[in-house]
């Protein structure tokens, strides 16, 4: 008999799970999953699509939660998250919350999901923190949870402000004493100190960095963008003379301007340079931190708009 064609395999197997009893489909997903998953060389792209087809069969909760994490964990092995992102990018929250399931389910699917980007990002970070809500900051795992969504921050391309500090996500972190410390520090170096800062710790700890899954150059970028902010928000209105940007990032007079012209072009500061006088005028800069201040602030700013908005709307009724 001729084989049967690839894209016709996808469908029958989606077929056979739809059409057993409801007890039995779960069980059945992940049999299915585990033997899709055993070569992720193997026909990836092919074994990628029937693995989303196969999750898509099944009915909202436990058992397609469990399919769509054996499928993202299938694509990120094989390198084909292109096929499935453009399915939840966006919008994770809305997607895995409309899919049911346990909070700890949900906290499996949204770890999955953040696996599925080609490098630690903006997206990638988010998920991880939509993971650790997902359980509660006090369930089961939640200490490694954090530890990785630091780790996730600080390698994170175009992202220089962190509200891991808002609630308790860190506790368990700040409990387990010298074994996230080194993390500890970093981060709070990161969000709040200074490059001097910086390159002391890198000093004192001889390739911890590495150890924790930085590379060392990045980092220092990083760390010298979100340093240039930190001086930034301090002199918000103001000017900030060239010299002190040499000084605090520790770079040479003709690097002082590629660093401001980056930092803007990241969007953490906006201001205007004065090549005759030296100085930048600063008129925004991103914080590094976002706490549970600025979570208030945000909040009354929107009520207020919220309020001119609902006026504005009463206003227009009766004209």
């Amino acid at each position: 008999p001729r084989p049967t064609p690839p894209h016709r395999r996808g469908r029958i197997l989606s077929h056979m799970v739809s059409r057993l009893p409801e007890e039995e489909r779960g069980p059945t997903a992940e049999a299915l999953g585990a033997v899709a998953a055993a070569d992720p060389a193997d026909r990836a792209p092919l074994r990628t699509r029937m693995l989303a087809q196969l999750a898509n069969t099944l009915p909202d909760g436990s058992a397609k939660l469990s399919a769509l994490v054996g499928a993202l964990r299938f694509a990120e092995a094989a390198g084909t998250t292109e096929l499935l992102r453009p399915a939840w990018e966006g919008r994770a929250q809305e997607f895995v919350e409309g899919l049911g399931g346990t909070p700890q389910e949900q906290r499996e699917l949204f770890v999955a999901l953040s696996g599925q980007f080609a490098r630690p990002c903006r997206g990638s970070y988010e998920c991880l923190l939509l993971a650790l809500r997902a359980g509660g900051e006090g369930a089961r795992g939640s200490e490694e949870l954090t530890a990785r969504a630091v780790v996730e921050f600080l390698k994170a391309d175009g992202l220089y402000s962190c509200d891991l500090g808002h609630g308790g996500a860190l506790d368990g972190l700040r409990a387990a004493g010298a074994k996230h410390a080194d993390l500890l520090a970093l981060l709070e170096i990161f969000t709040a100190g200074s490059f001097a800062d910086f390159t002391a710790f890198r000093a004192a700890k001889k390739g911890r960095l590495e150890a924790l899954g930085l590379q060392a150059d990045a980092a220092e970028d990083k760390m010298r963008v979100m340093a240039l902010a930190g001086l930034a928000a301090g002199s918000e209105g103001a000017r900030l003379a060239y010299s002190q940007v040499e000084a605090a990032l520790q770079v040479g007079e003709a690097e002082v301007e590629g660093w401001i012209v980056k930092a803007i072009g990241e969007g953490v500061l906006e201001g205007r340079m004065d090549q005759m006088q030296q100085v930048l005028h600063v008129q925004r800069a991103t914080k590094r931190a976002f706490g549970a201040q600025d979570w208030e602030e945000v909040s009354a700013r929107l009520e207020g708009f919220r309020k001119n908005l609902a006026s504005i709307s009463t206003q227009m009724a009766h004209a």
